[in-house]
């Protein structure tokens, strides 16, 4: 009786990741090995560099060097970036998605 009591005190003890939790990611990890994360849910903490006056869509962030940006876009449900968040740090959880501008791309761009 006392083992099966403490297995069931050590199992239902066990904390287990929550499968939708996101993963906090450095940007200098995340642009080495773009492919690993893109798809998923993560997090990334930094502070915003510039966000776009045109509609405010768009904003981008560092963490350590100010060289090392990433872009982050709102989703269907989100507002509206504001200017004044810019200089502030941000902490921002969504889904990674890699755009590769090649030749293809531009090329593509230039019909539009």
């Amino acid at each position: 009786m006392f083992i099966v009591l403490s297995i069931f005190f050590l199992i239902s003890c066990h904390q287990k990741k929550a499968v939708d939790a996101p993963e906090s990611v450095i940007l200098v990890q995340l642009k080495a090995y773009p492919t690993d994360y893109i798809g998923k849910k993560m997090t990334v903490t930094g502070t915003v560099s510039h966000v776009c006056r045109e509609g405010g869509q768009k904003m981008f962030v560092y963490q350590s060097q100010s060289d090392s940006l990433i872009r982050i876009t709102t989703g269907h449900a989100l507002t509206e970036f504001t200017v004044d968040m810019e200089g502030k740090q941000v902490q921002v959880t969504g889904i990674f998605r890699q755009l590769k501008i090649d030749e293809a791309y531009l090329a593509e761009l230039e019909k539009g």
